[in-house]
């Protein structure tokens, strides 16, 4: 679940308008065989002067030459730029070093119980024969101290079971939750590739950017199957798309089309590429066509 979140979390694609504060979203994919458009849109709102802005987590392939941006009426786009940058997670770090310090000192505080219940079971095992001498006794009845010692190791071991198992249960947890942390603290030094805008002028309403990509495309994949009742072969056709593009598909249109994006038909031999790179893919789709 950690490992989603993490995944999610250095994935999502917004602007960062400088006093706008509008987020910005993946809203459309045109995938073609080879190469992809992705559409960004969202909400922007300026008062007027010069700001920027950024659109973090791109493919690294992305031409910013070939990037088409839309601004609502009163808005001008001064420059574009590519650049890179450090994902923004600061804060998530210091929360997650917060549950992993905060997991370590759980274990070290059960740890420390069970040290000390054991001490005692070693203190009482050492009286368990009390009486059995000439021994002068702090209390008059033998048998009710033998009784209370019996009983007494009885619930030290009911409770070395808990806390056992409460240790072994935190020793899990700080394994995963550290691993988890160092695992995101790597992530987080990799770095994303942006395209940023400088925009001018006043106005408010919808902005779109355009971006291709080769980072995806789609191949055409059969489904064979005998019908019993009809006594046939039944064949049917599907599209199956393959991105490495970074960003989620899931709830995004998605429009499949032939050849490249503005550059005509297509080689044959990049199907195969795509097929072989299936298993590394960020995220499947398919779709009757």
């Amino acid at each position: 679940m950690i490992r989603a979140f993490v995944s999610l979390l250095l994935s999502s694609t917004m602007f960062h308008v400088f006093g706008q504060g509008p987020q910005w979203t993946l809203t459309e994919v045109t995938c073609h065989e080879v190469g992809a458009v992705l559409a960004f849109e969202g909400e922007v709102q300026s008062n007027g002067g010069v700001w920027k802005s950024q659109l973090v987590g791109l493919p690294d392939d992305v031409d910013v030459t070939g990037a088409q941006v839309t601004l609502p009426q009163g808005m001008r786009l001064v420059a574009i730029n590519k650049t890179t940058t450090l994902p923004d997670v600061a804060e998530d770090l210091a929360w997650m070093a917060k549950q992993v310090e905060a997991k370590r000192l759980a274990l070290d505080l059960e740890q420390a119980l069970l040290s000390a219940l054991d001490q005692e079971r070693a203190y009482l095992e050492a009286n368990r024969h009390i009486g059995g001498g000439q021994e002068v006794l702090l209390v008059d009845d033998v048998e009710e101290m033998r009784h209370y010692l019996a009983q007494r190791h009885q619930e030290l071991a009911l409770d070395r079971v808990d806390i056992a198992s409460n240790v072994r249960s935190l020793e899990t947890q700080l394994a995963a939750a550290t691993a988890d942390f160092d695992a995101f603290q790597l992530e987080s030094q990799t770095t994303l590739h942006a395209l940023e805008l400088v925009v001018s002028g006043k106005g408010r309403g919808k902005a779109r950017i355009e971006v291709a990509t080769a980072r995806a495309g789609w191949v055409s994949s059969y489904d064979v199957s005998w019908d019993e009742n009809e006594a046939q072969l039944q064949i049917s056709r599907f599209a199956r798309v393959v991105q490495t593009t970074g960003q989620p598909w899931k709830n995004v249109a998605l429009e499949l089309r032939t050849g490249q994006p503005l550059r005509g038909a297509v080689r044959r031999q990049f199907k195969a590429q795509l097929q072989s790179r299936a298993e590394v893919s960020y995220d499947g789709y398919c779709a009757n066509v």
